[in-house]
Formats: C-alpha cells, sequence, structure tokens
C-alpha cells in the first residue's frame, strides 16, 4: 500500500471505492439472478420431461388395455416405445 499522505493515498479514493463497490453489487446480483435463471430453466425441463414421461405411461396403460396385452414390465422395458420407433423407421 501506499503511505496515507502519498497523492495516490493509502486507501482508493471514496469514488472509487463507492465506483468498485456498486460494481461488485451489480456483479453479484447478476450472478444470482443468473444462477436462478438456469435453476428455473433446469427445473422446467425436468418437470416437462417428467410430464410427458407421464402422459406416455398413461397412453401405454391405454394401449395394453385396449389390445389386451400384458408385458412383464411395459415401462422399464419399453416395449411400446421401441414399436412406435420401429413404425416411425
Amino acid at each position: 500500500m501506499f503511505p496515507k499522505n502519498s497523492p495516490e493515498g493509502g486507501d482508493p479514493p471514496l469514488e472509487l471505492k463507492t465506483c468498485l463497490g456498486i460494481v461488485r453489487y451489480l456483479m453479484s446480483f447478476a450472478i444470482d439472478k443468473c444462477s436462478c435463471i438456469v435453476y428455473f430453466i433446469y427445473r422446467l425441463s425436468y418437470f416437462k420431461n417428467r410430464i410427458l414421461f407421464l402422459h406416455f405411461q398413461i397412453f401405454q396403460d391405454i394401449f395394453f388395455a385396449l389390445f389386451g396385452l400384458q408385458p412383464e414390465h411395459p415401462v422399464q422395458n419399453g416395449w411400446l416405445l421401441s414399436l412406435l420407433e420401429a413404425k416411425s423407421l
């Protein structure tokens, strides 16, 4: 540090402290907001995938009930999903 009586001073001038404080506050605010937005997008995609999975599971149950099919593990082995993918190819 510089001596207190030098032109540079031991401490930065008040204007610089204020400016650095404002920049530091704005950066922390921006980082907090960005992390909140990223977390919100992550949670939204999680819920979207979960809702799509539930709709697929309901559709799969209805499909099996209509056609009288009873696979051992319909969700785990993805029998209907593989059938739908094969038909789309």
